[in-house]
C-alpha cells in the first residue's frame, strides 16, 4: 500500500512516499479503508523531534493519527464494528499511521458514523473532537453559568471547543486574531479578544475556567486571568509537570496540562453532535493523498493562521 512515511526528524523534506505491506489486524483491532485523514500539529511536531524527549518514535514512522473510512477487516474479538462500516479512529503514538492506504486501530478507539457523513467530515473527530471534549468535561468540567476562555480560537480544537461549551450552557469568550471575529461570534463566542493585546486582558473580569490550545508562555501570561479556585487547562503541555503545581499554589488556581485519551463513548457522543448540527466542523483545506501536497499540508499547519481543519484526502 501507499503511505506516508519518513525515517529521520527533520522538516517536511523527511517525508517520502513509499510502498509498505498492508498491516494484518490483531484479534482486538480492525482494518480500515482509509478515505480520508486528519491532520494535527502533533504531526509535524513528531516529525520534526519536537516531541522525542516525551513521545519517542519508532523508524521508519507513518505519518497520521485519524482514520476515517470503511473497515476492512476485524480481529477474531472485535464484536461492536464488522466489515463495511464506516468508521473513524484514533492512533496513539507511537502507533500512529492514517497518511496511507490502510490503518490499523483497536476496536476500543474506533467509532461508527453514519454512511452519509462524509469522511473529510468525520477525519476532524478523533484527534481534534475529542481533545476538545475531554479537556472541557473532563478537566475543566464546564457546566452552565460558567465563563469561559477559550485561547487559540480559530484553531481546530478551539473551534470544536466553542461550540460544545456553548451548548453545555457556559458564556464563552474567545482569544484570536481580530479576522476572526466575526465567525467566532456566529459559532457561539459572546465575544472575541485580540490575542496580542495583553493589556485588554487586564481589564476584563476574570474567568472561572480558561482552554489554552496554545501552550508556551501564553499558558502562563494567562494564570492571572483565572478566578482563584478557578482552572485553566492546556493542550499544549506535559502532565504532571511541575510548573503546573507551582502555578496553582501561587495564584489560588488550579493548572492544568492535557493529554487526551480516546474511548468509543466519547466519540459516539462528538459523532451524534456533528450528525445532529449541534457542533459544525471547519475544514480549512483539503489536499490529495500526493507527497509535494502532504508536505504543504504539514508546512501549512506549522506556518500557523489555519482556520478550522486541514484534511488528507486518501481513496476515492
Amino acid at each position: 500500500m501507499k503511505a506516508i512515511v519518513f525515517d529521520e526528524y527533520g522538516d517536511a523534506s523527511v517525508l517520502k512516499m513509499a510502498d509498505v505491506a498492508i498491516p494484518e489486524p490483531k484479534d482486538d483491532e480492525i482494518l480500515i479503508k482509509n478515505y480520508a485523514s486528519g491532520l494535527n500539529p502533533l504531526d509535524w511536531k513528531l516529525r520534526s523531534g519536537q516531541m522525542a524527549k516525551f513521545m519517542p518514535l519508532k523508524f521508519p514512522a507513518i505519518s497520521g493519527m485519524e482514520p476515517a473510512g470503511i473497515v476492512e477487516r476485524v480481529g477474531k474479538n472485535v464484536t461492536t464494528l464488522q466489515v463495511g462500516d464506516h468508521v473513524i479512529g484514533f492512533q496513539a503514538v507511537p502507533d500512529m499511521g492514517s497518511y496511507s492506504a490502510y490503518s490499523i486501530v483497536k476496536d476500543t478507539s474506533a467509532a461508527k458514523i453514519p454512511n452519509n457523513m462524509k469522511f473529510e467530515i468525520g477525519a476532524t473527530i478523533p484527534v481534534t473532537g475529542i481533545t476538545a471534549y475531554q479537556a472541557l468535561f473532563g478537566s475543566l468540567k464546564v457546566k452552565s453559568g460558567d465563563r469561559v476562555l477559550i485561547q487559540g480560537g480559530a484553531g481546530a480544537v478551539a473551534l470544536f471547543a466553542i461550540q460544545l461549551a456553548k451548548n453545555a450552557g457556559a458564556t464563552v469568550y474567545a482569544a484570536a486574531s481580530p479576522d476572526h471575529n466575526d465567525f467566532l461570534k456566529k459559532i457561539g463566542a459572546t465575544a472575541v479578544y485580540d490575542y496580542h493585546d495583553a493589556a485588554q486582558f487586564s481589564k476584563l473580569e476574570k474567568f472561572d475556567k480558561i482552554l489554552n490550545v496554545i501552550g508556551g508562555r501564553n499558558f502562563e501570561d494567562s494564570f492571572a486571568l483565572v478566578k482563584p479556585g478557578g482552572v485553566i487547562v492546556t493542550t499544549n503541555g506535559n502532565p504532571g509537570n511541575q510548573e503546573d503545581k507551582v502555578a496553582s499554589a501561587k495564584y489560588g488556581i488550579h493548572a492544568l496540562s492535557f493529554r487526551a485519551q480516546v474511548n468509543p463513548q466519547d466519540l459516539a457522543t462528538l459523532i451524534k453532535a456533528v450528525s445532529d448540527g449541534q457542533v459544525v466542523p471547519a475544514i480549512d483545506s483539503i489536499y490529495d493523498f500526493k507527497l509535494a501536497d502532504v508536505q504543504a499540508a504539514q508546512n501549512l499547519s506549522q506556518a500557523g493562521h489555519v482556520t478550522g481543519k486541514i484534511v488528507i484526502k486518501i481513496n476515492g
